[in-house]
């Protein structure tokens, strides 16, 4: 069934050197950077819809069936192998088979230098768009020697396709580099066509790939067609989706309807004429959204279009998210909506508000426009009290979060906790808060002037009211300090910021595995100090950073500080803390996890 799937990338670029693409084997650019946000929510509907302008025309030659522009554009061809890059000031492009590393030499390599174009032409083609036709159309054509290299004009913001008979790849980046690796995959497209029952294209129409088994499976990818063929190619689909294993997979518009064809397709046999698809009858809807106050909704979230359908193992009834959008200045509009359909609303507004899901009256004639006012009622079940010592002094002015669990077993954490001047502070709960439970409330809280953080323990079995419960005086503890130190290079000395640094603990086998909350991250100065429990009198310290080995010290005793772990350079490791040094917790923080 369509679960609530939908993700945005966001690409802003910063100042130079502050994010940067990384090429893996995949021969597609990988993202990581504090330049680069990743967002993810709503349904499954079509993420695709989301900052897509339906009014913009694209350029026809960009949405060729061929993939590959007009026969009539050709660009001029660049001369093979060239010298070592480093040593021209060129670029080496290295073209390899992607899972085995071998070079493929006589490849067709386009390369674009993306300096000069228009950044919104880039992001709209980027990573799921048709780099192909973009690339060879703006860029120079290269042949690869026989070593599977060739060389390019020096660029710090390129993107490459390159191709060989039954293989493909892209990849991009920014930044300054000698060489670029780009990985080739066995070329899987598939190409779908959308007309309406008079046979006319029809564009900005969300096509879906799921995969084929019971139920109604979310989309693995959603696109919208577009040029004035009406029509969407899903490339490179072979990297995607053999992942993923059998038993095959359907293409299927991605969009409320009241039946919803499902075209059954297979990798080792992919259509070679475009798949072409009838729209059906559809019409639009458009929400406007106020709070309980009448007042207009102004905040972030999403609103989600789907049906109550029965789960495919217990039979429940359960939403079932066909499309998702923004909400933006109190509205949301769905271009694309089947008529005469039974349909439920869900509003989303994150953590800190209450979902919104009702029955909600669509289309009821083709090309109906419907205008719909939802009062969105915010309010979580919410608790408050004063967060003190045990000698009765305030904690006022201080930030932190909240952890349940229920039955002792932790759950889902809660949005940040801020006390005012006196200490007062709220508790928001999820929606599916219920009283009876064996319920417990760890919460925390950073002092602002150095110190370790405060935590306590509250029981929370009882009923919590939309307008609040007040429980009065909460009494937190010290959290005590369980390591502090500094983390340094071998060869250097230099002190280093963003090491991850963690506590581990032995199994019943012996093993030794992290433990929950306790780790953290160095501060810029290359500092951290570890605050926490456990009943271990000893444990093992484990410290990670991107270049260095991992660093090892055991045993070290509960408590221990002005400790100076050494980490040698290395190959990087798998640490979870990357961009700027001012984003880490901060210092006395109870760890990573905690954030």
């Amino acid at each position: 069934m369509f679960k609530w799937i939908a993700s945005i990338v966001v690409l802003a670029a910063v100042a130079a050197g502050t994010w940067w693409l990384t090429q893996d084997d995949s021969g597609q650019g990988s993202v990581e950077g504090p330049g680069v946000e990743q967002v993810t929510g709503g349904g499954t509907g079509n993420p695709s819809l989301e900052g897509t302008n339906p009014n913009e025309a694209l350029d026809p030659a960009r949405t060729q069936l061929n993939g590959g522009g007009p026969e009539s554009v050709n660009p001029s061809v660049g001369e093979g192998p060239g010298t070592n890059a480093s040593a021209s000031g060129d670029i080496t492009i290295e073209v390899f088979e992607a899972g085995t590393g071998k070079a493929i030499p006589g490849a067709d390599v386009w390369f674009v230098d993306r300096t000069d174009l228009p950044a919104a032409e880039w992001q709209a083609v980027w990573p799921n768009g048709d780099v192909k036709a973009y690339v060879t159309q703006k860029g120079m054509q290269y042949k690869a020697g026989e070593d599977g290299s060739v060389v390019v004009p020096r660029t710090q913001n390129g993107g490459l396709y390159a191709s060989v008979e039954g293989m493909a790849g892209s990849t991009a980046w920014i930044g300054d580099k000698n060489t670029i690796r780009i990985g080739l995959h066995p070329s899987v497209d598939l190409i779908v066509q959308v007309v309406d029952a008079a046979g006319v294209p029809q564009v900005n129409v969300p096509i879906g790939i799921s995969r084929n088994v019971p139920g109604n499976p979310a989309p693995i990818i959603t696109r919208l067609t577009n040029g004035v063929q009406g029509a969407v190619r899903f490339t490179g689909l072979g990297k995607t989706l053999r992942s993923l294993g059998p038993p095959g997979y359907n293409v299927h518009f991605a969009f409320p309807l009241p039946f919803v064809e499902r075209i059954p397709f297979q990798l080792e046999a992919m259509p070679k004429e475009p798949i072409v698809m009838t729209l059906p009858p559809t019409g639009v809807m458009s929400l406007r959204v106020l709070t309980e106050d009448g007042e207009p909704y102004n905040r972030r979230g999403h609103a989600m279009l789907g049906i109550m359908e029965p789960n495919v193992l217990t039979g429940d009834l359960e939403f079932s998210s066909y499309a998702t959008q923004e909400i933006r200045g109190a509205s949301a509009t769905f271009p694309r909506v089947g008529v005469n359909m039974d349909l439920m609303l869900r509003l989303d507004g994150g953590r800190a508000l209450r979902a919104y899901e009702a029955p909600i009256v669509g289309p009821v004639q083709e090309g109906e426009q419907v205008h719909r006012e939802i009062v969105w009622d915010t309010r979580r079940p919410t608790i408050r009290g004063r967060a003190i010592l045990a000698n009765g002094t305030s904690l006022g002015l201080m930030t932190g979060g909240f952890t349940i669990f229920n039955n002792g077993q932790q759950g889902t954490s809660g949005p940040q906790v801020k006390t005012d001047e006196i200490g007062n502070f709220e508790l928001k709960f999820p929606d599916h808060y219920k009283a009876g439970v064996d319920r417990k409330i760890r919460t925390y809280l950073y002092p602002r002037d150095g110190n370790g953080p405060v935590d306590a323990e509250i029981d929370a079995s009882f009923e919590v009211s939309l307008d609040g419960t007040d429980i009065g005086d909460v009494v937190f503890e010290s959290r005590p300090l369980l390591l502090s130190g500094t983390v340094r290079a071998a060869d250097s000395g230099d002190l280093l910021p963003r090491a991850y640094v963690r506590i581990e603990l032995p199994d019943k086998s012996g093993a030794y595995g992290p433990v929950a909350g306790l780790s953290i991250g160095t501060d810029k100065a290359g500092y951290f100090e570890l605050y926490g429990r456990t009943d271990a009198e000893q444990f093992r310290v484990v410290v990670m950073r991107s270049g260095f080995l991992n660093a090892t010290m055991e045993p070290v005793d509960y408590g221990t500080t002005d400790v100076n772990i050494v980490m040698t350079r290395g190959q990087e490791t798998s640490s979870p803390l990357k961009g700027n040094p001012n984003a880490l917790p901060p210092r006395g923080s109870g760890g990573t996890d905690d954030k």
